[in-house]
């Protein structure tokens, strides 16, 4: 089924702006044969996070009894990466439990009489018998929605934090670990660009929203303004195509081109400088991995 919400909002120059969503949801979480085999799927998998848990938990034991602390365990990234790994799917299967509970709640209707007379000439919004019952089932679907998009967003998570787990599994490998090393290396100065590049860009940010946000939506806040000038680092100029209508040739030119200049062709380029270097050192580093046809 489709849930779409529709809201106007009061503008204060007046008229409305009406907003709306759709959520296409499936409330009959487990209702055939194929979501009761999902269902065994599902269980096993939450068996295979308990082991996994324990096991972690028993690591986290035997550190504490062997240094009487846990700094050294947490100190290491890819025992952080586990943990946050186990607690992501954790709050998953909290979210899709809580999802399933509200879907059992909704008790669809077809029809309500909202009012009491649809006919009327007078008192035309006075309520009828059925908008109880209609307001419940509104209140559930929102409820539906707000957990499917919790537990879509749980999801999105623990996928992100699987990336996080292959690239720590692939540190151990001499060759396929180049990546990881290569972080880890440049991880100071990675740290440096990235404070200097999220100051100049908001600066920026804050000069577009003076400039072209009282007439250009895409620069109407210091957040969509940073959205936009991204946007433009990455090849998309629709935002400053826009601005050309709300400000000067010179004023546009001006900070198009000091906007381009300072973030794409320096700190860009600064940022390529140092994981090219960082990757030339541990490529020096890396002892040559004997193949399976040598060893043959």
């Amino acid at each position: 089924m489709a849930v779409i919400d529709a809201k106007a909002d009061r503008q204060v120059e007046g008229g409305f702006r009406v907003r709306w969503t759709i959520e296409v949801l499936d409330i009959a979480v487990y209702d055939d044969l194929s979501d009761y085999a999902r269902l065994v799927v599902e269980c096993l998998w939450a068996l295979g996070l308990v082991y996994f848990i324990v096991a972690e938990l028993g690591e986290l034991r035997d550190e504490y009894r062997a240094t009487g602390r846990l700094l050294g365990y947490l100190s290491d990234w890819t025992n952080v990466v586990d943990l946050v790994s186990h607690g992501s799917q954790l709050g998953l299967v909290a979210n899709w439990v809580r999802h399933v509970h509200n879907c059992g709640r909704v008790t669809l209707m077809r029809h309500a009489d909202v009012y009491a007379d649809f006919f009327a000439v007078g008192r035309i919004l006075q309520a009828g018998d059925g908008l109880g019952d209609f307001l419940d089932m509104d209140a559930s679907l929102i409820a539906v929605t707000h957990s499917a998009n919790a537990y879509a967003n749980t999801v999105a998570l623990c996928i992100f934090v699987c990336v996080l787990q292959l690239l720590k599994t692939l540190h151990f490998h001499p060759k396929l670990g180049l990546t990881t090393s290569t972080i880890f290396l440049a991880g100071r100065d990675l740290f440096i660009f990235c404070f200097l590049f999220m100051f100049v860009l908001l600066l920026f940010a804050t000069l577009a929203t003076l400039l072209f946000g009282t007439q250009n939506a895409a620069f109407s806040s210091l957040a969509l303004s940073i959205m936009a000038l991204v946007d433009i680092l990455f090849g998309d100029f629709g935002s400053i195509s826009d601005a050309k209508n709300t400000g000067t040739d010179v004023t546009i030119i001006v900070f198009f081109y000091s906007f381009v200049g300072i973030m794409s062709l320096i700190l860009l380029n600064a940022l390529l400088a140092i994981i090219v270097d960082s990757y030339g050192a541990v490529k020096e580093q890396c002892p040559a991995a004997v193949t399976i046809f040598e060893r043959l």
